[in-house]
């Protein structure tokens, strides 16, 4: 979701969080969600300078569970939009 927001590097930083937590419990992406993934992270990688990238990996790994949840939702929190007054 942050991806499709245009928030590149919080979406980095969050899959390699998910991804440094799949290798630890033995559970990869799966086969129906694996060209998903990589398009994503090619997106990300696209739109960020190299530096950036590379530091948002080494973020992301070394997020525990706890972090990676916070992070994801001050993420979901800065993209809401709130509602109007009814």
């Amino acid at each position: 979701m942050a991806m499709a927001l245009g928030h590149a590097q919080p979406a980095r930083r969050l899959y390699r969080t998910a991804e440094a937590l799949r290798d630890a419990l033995g559970t990869p992406v799966a086969p129906a969600d694996r060209d998903r993934h990589e398009v994503i992270l090619a997106q990300a990688q696209e739109q960020l300078d190299t530096d950036t990238f590379r530091e948002s990996l080494v973020a992301g790994q070394r997020a525990s569970a706890d972090e990676a949840v916070e992070g994801a939702l001050t993420i979901l929190r800065a993209m809401t939009v709130p509602l109007a007054d009814a």
